[in-house]
């Protein structure tokens, strides 16, 4: 069994160019990075003109995966402080409950 402290080599493809990488890398994430940026490039050319530069096509797919980030980051921050509350509202419950016991 392989794991991450293990030096590995692979060749991610991304918007039809070959990016070798090795390291101490988990390769199934990286393949999964891979496949969401090249899938976002894909999105983000087919709107642009066939000349469009690739790295213009790089910039606004990376701004896309950043938005997404940030929302999923926010919505996370929300549920977090939820939680938050409601348990502190929860614990003051139980505890008004076991002081009148």
């Amino acid at each position: 069994m392989s794991t991450v402290n293990e030096e590995k080599s692979v060749v991610l493809k991304i918007y039809g160019q070959d990016y070798p990488v090795r390291g101490k890398v988990d390769v199934e994430l990286l393949k999964r990075i891979a496949s969401l940026v090249n899938d976002r490039m894909n999105e983000v050319g087919a709107n642009m003109s066939s000349s469009a530069a690739v790295h213009k096509i790089a910039v606004l797919a990376a701004m896309n995966i950043a938005g997404e980030y940030l929302e999923y980051r926010d919505e996370t921050e929300n549920l977090i402080d939820h939680v938050e509350k409601r348990s502190r509202e929860l614990i003051l419950t139980i505890d008004r409950s076991l002081e009148q016991s």
